[in-house]
């Protein structure tokens, strides 16, 4: 009995080993190139790889920063392409949640009213329901940004 035990113990070791190294540092070759591919290839198909591979590294400044610009630019410049997002918010719905989490008032103030703007004026009718939750959380952004040029004057 103590013999079975054992083998299985080590059996577990043995799996759980290789799927931990599977995992890519946040701090890799691969990492870097993957935060500058969401900073400068923005588009849902690479933030949405990006985040399968490194959503983990989020709480990274550096990450974090970048999954933010990324999601902003892509809401503020390339609105036409919201059917991706829905597209895939549809069978992912942490990532829509961690889309939502990243419009916030570390973003551009103008960026963040164009992306009110878009989903009050350009918002397709397939995609209502998500141009509400991103209207809702692009006005939180909004109010966030407004009070802190506020308390600045």
């Amino acid at each position: 009995m103590r013999n079975a035990i054992i083998s299985a113990a080590l059996c577990a070791v043995a799996l759980a080993v290789p799927l931990h190294a599977a995992r890519p540092s946040c701090a890799s070759q691969g990492a870097v190139h993957a935060q500058d591919s969401v900073r400068l290839e923005y588009s849902w198909p690479v933030i949405y790889r990006v985040y399968r591979t490194y959503g983990r590294c989020d709480n990274n400044a550096y990450f974090s920063e970048a999954f933010s610009t990324g999601i902003i630019k892509t809401l503020s410049k390339k609105w036409d392409s919201l059917p991706e997002l829905a597209t895939i918010a549809t069978r992912d719905s942490a990532f829509l949640a961690f889309v939502l989490l990243h419009i916030d008032a570390t973003a551009d103030y103008d960026a963040i009213k164009l992306i009110l703007d878009n989903t009050d004026k350009r918002c397709q009718k397939k995609c209502e329901a998500l141009c509400d939750r991103l209207r809702r959380r692009a006005a939180r952004a909004a109010a966030t940004l407004q009070r802190m040029l506020e308390e600045q004057k």
